[in-house]
């Protein structure tokens, strides 16, 4: 089978096989799915990890894996001291960075390779190298006296399939935006949101709930869904198709199919070339630069969200259980809220009453989403426990930042780099998360020594670094000639940022 006919075939299956609206239900349907399973994971997995630690460090007759809940209750009541929480931390932390270290490094090569190979085939080895990790780690959580816990900072090995989650995110992207023209783009953004936000909902809830019973029971079932997800993803068509600029109409009709066997054959130095013009697509544009320095500093102050369940367990002494659904599942229900009827309200309202631009619409909800989540993370910083709901519910309605960046960026970039773009999203925000990682469980351990407000010493970090990501966004300076379709100007090339009029 030539490459002309496969690209053929490829996109008279897209075609026969689902709209627009049924292809963003199947697109929603596994962002809820997999988020769901991530949540049902995370807050017990860090129970887990406590209850290993605090056994290890009163070298205990008591089995780690206990599921009767008086006894772990009681047995859990002494491990909110110093000891078990710096070293909490300190591996969570350093496992939530290592676990980016593969997006970083990867995510750009697997995006290259998705614009040659299609979309499908990375998005389904990302979601087996994930499923290979959690299996991996509840094993070596399973048998803790034959594996040391810290063994988990290696696990994140098994990401080099696929490039982990960061990849996964960016293949459901580039998905959305092959099908979507520039207006649909923000709203289908924001109802994917909403979709990770639900499943997030239903997650915390429902480990929450099992968690009284037995934090095994969540992680297996989280576990379980996720080795089943690529199954779900086979479900999705292929949206990858030549771009009608990498052809030339001119030629016979025996040339472009001679191109298209070139992109399906991916060496080092195309790799490189790619590389190279990728680059030149991000430094061309200072807007750009701007926007991907944005997405570095929210990767940073994305990865306080782990250490918030351990802070109001420290802090007020509150459960797991009950951390998770004030920290966990009330900010995921407010953000279905949001996303699903408070932003795309304020989207119709600027482009239909308005008349904004798209572009200028997302920069206005970057800067508005960027002032509230500066203000509420110093809120959250300051709050005690008779005003933490408040401050949560403040900071959360600034989580639209995201959805808005990539908008806007998206518009902002030829189309045929799109894929490319969004896995660079992944490596700056992986990269943010790396650096994240190790400050923050350092500015924690300082917190639990100085005591007292010092605490929430990672927390006023985040706030500086929300206050700087607002700062970064007032710079963005848009010109009347980025509104083309696509991103792109008339001959297909990104301009200078010159003659600045927004």
């Amino acid at each position: 089978m030539t490459a002309s006919t496969l690209v053929s075939l490829r996109a008279a299956a897209r075609q026969r096989s689902y709209t627009k609206t049924q292809f963003i239900i199947l697109i929603t349907l596994v962002v809820f799915v997999i988020d769901f399973a991530f949540r049902l994971v995370d807050a017990p997995r860090i129970e887990i990890f406590e209850h290993i630690i605090c056994n290890a460090y009163y070298k205990s007759d008591l089995t780690v894996l206990i599921s009767n809940r008086s006894e772990w209750t009681k047995f859990g009541s002494s491990c909110v001291v110093d000891a078990v929480q710096s070293e909490l931390a300190i591996l969570t932390q350093f496992k939530d960075t290592l676990d980016m270290l593969p997006s970083l490094v990867l995510a750009v090569p697997y995006g290259i390779l998705a614009e040659t190979f299609g979309r499908k085939p990375i998005m389904l080895m990302s979601m087996i190298g994930i499923a290979a990790e959690m299996l991996t780690d509840v094993l070596i959580c399973w048998f803790p006296h034959a594996f040391r816990l810290r063994i988990v900072w290696i696990t994140p090995l098994l990401q080099v399939l696929g490039g982990g989650i960061s990849v996964t995110n960016s293949m459901l992207y580039t998905m959305l935006a092959d099908y979507l023209e520039p207006a649909d783009r923000a709203k289908a953004f924001y109802l994917i949101s909403a979709s990770s936000l639900l499943g997030e909902v239903t997650g915390n809830t429902l480990a929450a709930t099992l968690m009284r019973i037995s934090s095994w029971l969540p992680i297996m079932f989280g576990v379980g869904i996720i080795s089943l997800s690529p199954l779900l993803i086979l479900l999705l068509p292929e949206t990858m198709e030549v771009k009608p600029c990498c052809v030339d109409t001119s030629t016979t009709a025996t040339q472009p199919a001679k191109k298209s066997t070139r992109r399906l054959r991916l060496g080092p130095r195309d790799l490189w070339t790619r590389l190279n013009i990728s680059k030149g697509v991000v430094f061309k544009s200072t807007n750009v630069v701007l926007l991907i320095s944005a997405f570095f500093l929210s990767g940073i102050v994305g990865q306080s969200s782990t250490l918030q369940l351990q802070y109001v367990r420290k802090s007020f002494s509150w459960s797991y259980s009950r951390g998770a659904l004030i920290v966990s599942s009330l900010p995921s229900i407010l953000d279905v809220i949001l996303f699903l009827i408070l932003l795309p309200l304020l989207d119709k309202i600027l482009l239909e009453r308005m008349h904004v631009l798209p572009s200028a619409k997302d920069l206005i909800m970057v800067r508005a989403s960027a002032t509230i989540l500066a203000f509420g993370s110093l809120l959250f910083a300051l709050s005690s426990e008779a005003v933490l709901i408040a401050s949560i519910s403040v900071l959360t309605l600034g989580d639209g930042i995201e959805v808005a960046l990539r908008s806007l960026l998206t518009s902002l970039i030829p189309p045929l780099h799109v894929s490319t773009i969004y896995t660079t999203i992944a490596v700056v925000s992986g990269a943010g998360g790396i650096i994240a990682g190790p400050i923050l469980a350092m500015t924690f351990k300082a917190g639990i020594r100085a005591g007292g407000r010092w605490l929430a010493l990672p927390f006023y970090v985040v706030a500086a670094l929300c206050f700087l990501i607002l700062m970064v966004v007032c710079r963005i300076q848009l010109r009347k000639t980025d509104e083309y379709e696509d991103g792109t100007t008339r001959d297909g090339c990104l301009e200078d940022d010159e003659e600045s009029s927004v």
